[in-house]
């Protein structure tokens, strides 16, 4: 894969939706919206889906939206998390899609790196890997490999059975709208991951799977 940086602001880059549920993560969000605001891919809507929060992560988004007219604020009744994603799902109008959680981060050049695979590969989706973090400090410093390889949709499906190969989960990965749909996520089920991204999945003519850690995964207590 060619290393040179791409022009992410030439009009033949596409929109990139990155949808971010929210629900009383107050501690975390405003380093997950600095992640995504921060992006070197600048062609971005980041969709803030506030699921209900009550300890002010709702102010949070408000405030964030005014300061950067990339960010859209939805605000709804607590529903859940999948509830949050379908809510974002609907409203997004980027040609590639997103999700990051309201307590994780993404590396600087991580939408970057994902869109130059899918348009030098022509996937559908495009995988990276993640990393499990307990501060933000400590994923910022890893350095990225942008090798990639290619599956096919069965492939890929096989290789989901083994979380080591490629993860089951909804984050940390790019998806072409026009070939995945907006495929709902279960409303009040745990690992709706798991119903969900098999079709994904299913849909695609490719896959590429790339080793770049891309997405920091926060573990603390009190997530789901």
């Amino acid at each position: 894969m060619d290393n040179r940086p791409i022009d992410c602001e030439h009009e033949r880059f596409p929109l990139v939706s990155v949808v971010i549920p929210v629900y009383n993560v107050i501690g975390y969000l405003p380093e997950t919206i600095r992640s995504a605001v921060n992006q070197t891919y600048k062609k971005l809507e980041i969709v803030l889906v506030d699921d209900g929060s009550t300890d002010g992560s709702q102010d949070y988004c408000d405030q964030a939206c005014v300061l950067d007219s990339r960010i859209t604020v939805l605000h709804q009744e607590n529903a859940g998390l999948s509830a949050a994603r379908n809510a974002g799902l609907r409203c997004i109008t980027g040609e590639y899609l997103t999700f990051l959680d309201g307590d994780d981060v993404l590396t600087p050049t991580a939408i970057e790196t994902l869109v130059a695979i899918a348009i030098e590969s022509d996937s559908d989706i495009v995988t990276g890997s993640f990393q499990r973090i307990t501060r933000s400090e400590d994923f910022m410093a890893l350095k990225l490999d942008k090798a990639y390889r290619i599956m096919s949709s069965r492939e890929a499906l096989e290789a989901i059975c083994f979380p080591h190969e490629l993860n089951i989960s909804s984050w940390g990965k790019l998806y072409r709208v026009s070939r995945m749909g907006r495929i709902a996520f279960p409303v009040g089920r745990n690992f709706e991951d798991l119903a969900t991204i098999p079709q994904y999945i299913a849909r695609a003519k490719k896959v590429a799977v790339c080793t770049s850690v891309v997405y920091g995964y926060l573990v603390r207590q009190g997530s789901i």
